[in-house]
């Protein structure tokens, strides 16, 4: 096995350790306990419990997890899967006068979510409207549509590191008169 090989393992069992703790950490905070592992100050190390409780995760060095999570070159975990809702796609009869609210289901390990809204189904010709949202969901101020168009959006969730996740194909909507 070459040096390479042996690297990407060693990010692949991190990565499983991590996103261990992360779990452990994320029951712990559903379950309305606090999140501190147990400290080991004299080694600077925790682990922490599987979920399933029959054995404990690889103790994890704190000065490797910090390096792993602050270093440009580590993308961190990516957004998970997310579906958008509304308006629906294909829906008719959008009023361009009112305000219009766009609504996604929420996505994990994101940071912000990236919101475009275009004449053009490939997303190439400048946005009728594009916004960085924490939130997921937007409210259109009325009168930004124009009357009898069709309408795409779609929605670009990101984590903190810039890895993102997208939602497939964009919705798309016609404004009435």
């Amino acid at each position: 096995m070459d040096d390479t090989t042996s690297g990407n393992n060693d990010n692949n069992d991190f990565d499983r350790v991590v996103t261990r703790v992360v779990r452990w950490v994320e029951g712990r905070l559903r379950d309305g306990q606090a999140a501190n592992p147990n400290w080991d100050s004299n080694i600077e190390s925790w682990s922490a419990q599987d979920p399933d409780g029959d054995h404990e995760a690889p103790p994890i060095l704190l000065g490797e997890l910090m390096t792993r999570l602050t270093d440009p070159t580590y993308g961190g975990f990516p957004p998970g899967a997310f579906g958008l809702r509304k308006p629906g796609n294909l829906s008719q009869g959008i009023s361009s006068g009112q305000v219009i609210r766009f609504e996604w289901e929420a996505s994990s390990n994101v940071y912000y979510y990236e919101f475009e809204l275009s004449l053009d189904p490939q997303f190439i010709q400048p946005p009728v409207h594009k916004s960085d949202e924490i939130a997921h969901l937007l409210d259109l101020p009325a009168n930004t549509l124009e009357p009898k168009k069709q309408y795409f959006w779609r929605v670009i969730a990101k984590n903190s590191k810039g890895k993102a996740a997208g939602t497939g194909n964009p919705f798309s909507f016609v404004t009435n008169s």
